[in-house]
């Protein structure tokens, strides 16, 4: 999609969430296996697609969400084992935009890193000569994370890039400006989604060593939004090495898909009759799997 298009879809966008209370939460941890977590709450109204891109040799999946006629994504993870999380912010200022074309949002940082980036290093290279800016109309922040262990996060500030590296064996964002809290613990910090912050923190200090993929579901499922209006509506754990994501919709950790990115395949895991389905660009309706239930094995 041309850059012009894609800038009147996030505007529009901008439209259809105002009013509502913000969400998401997710999460990178380094133990004996690196993991990234993230919930996506979003309007029980708004269809979901799960795709697989393919960008030369690197294959990338997105979850996207349906807004005014199309699919935008919020978050996913490449071939190379690059994870980002696109999470919405109160916006709190405008920046201007500076003569030097070398600027962009923090949507355009995500497409940039996990279609054409192998790491975060790699990112923070690109920002230190790159000037991130708050969308007019978006308030975003970005969780970048690789298999290497090396993380960070990334806001618009008034005058600079504001960027917090992860400090520790791991990263947890939420919905509040993260650069007016650096430093802060567990308890300390201020702002949407404060509390889910803290659920999340306190799971993972000193665990990041037992962490596998149903401890991040458990931690996922306690820091879940049950609101009618803006709940969640997937839970993604992602295996960077093994190229794999697990995923549960509307809270329903009994029923398991796994993705696997070196396959381009979507899966039932668990017991049951086992169904399997490519997964390309074209991608699969979260409420088509929905109306498959992977323990009966039948239609619901």
């Amino acid at each position: 999609m041309p850059l012009p298009a894609i800038r009147s879809l996030f505007a529009l966008i901008m439209l259809a969430v105002a009013g509502q209370a913000l969400g998401c939460s997710s999460f990178a941890v380094y133990g004996d296996e690196p993991l990234y977590g993230m919930n996506f709450d979003y309007s029980s109204e708004t269809p979901i697609r799960f795709v697989i891109e393919t960008h030369g040799n690197r294959r990338v999946f997105h979850l996207t969400f349906r807004n005014n006629g199309h699919f935008v994504p919020t978050c996913g993870m490449n071939s190379d084992g690059l994870f980002g999380a696109n999470q919405l912010v109160p916006r709190k200022f405008d920046n201007e935009i500076p003569s030097d074309p070398r600027h962009e949002y923090i949507w355009q940082l995500y497409r940039r890193a996990l279609m054409g980036l192998t790491t975060v290093d790699e990112i923070r290279q690109h920002l230190a000569t790159w000037r991130l800016l708050q969308d007019p109309k978006l308030g975003m922040h970005l969780l970048l994370a690789d298999p290497g262990g090396d993380a960070m996060i990334a806001e618009a500030g008034e005058q600079r890039n504001e960027l917090i590296d992860i400090d520790g064996e791991y990263i947890v964002m939420t919905n509040f400006l993260h650069q007016e809290n650096r430093g802060a613990d567990c308890d300390s910090v201020n702002g949407d989604g404060a509390g889910r912050f803290g659920k999340i923190c306190k799971a993972l200090a000193g665990n990041g060593d037992r962490i596998d993929y149903e401890r991040g579901f458990a931690i996922l499922r306690e820091a879940s939004n049950t609101s009618r209006k803006f709940p969640t509506r997937c839970s993604l754990i992602f295996l960077p090495r093994r190229g794999e994501i697990y995923l549960a919709l509307e809270r329903d950790f009994g029923n398991i898909w796994k993705i696997s990115l070196a396959a381009g395949t979507l899966e039932t895991s668990g017991q049951g009759e086992q169904r399997k389905m490519p997964l390309n660009a074209t991608g699969v309706l979260a409420a088509d799997l929905l109306a498959f239930s992977p323990d009966t094995g039948r239609s619901q």
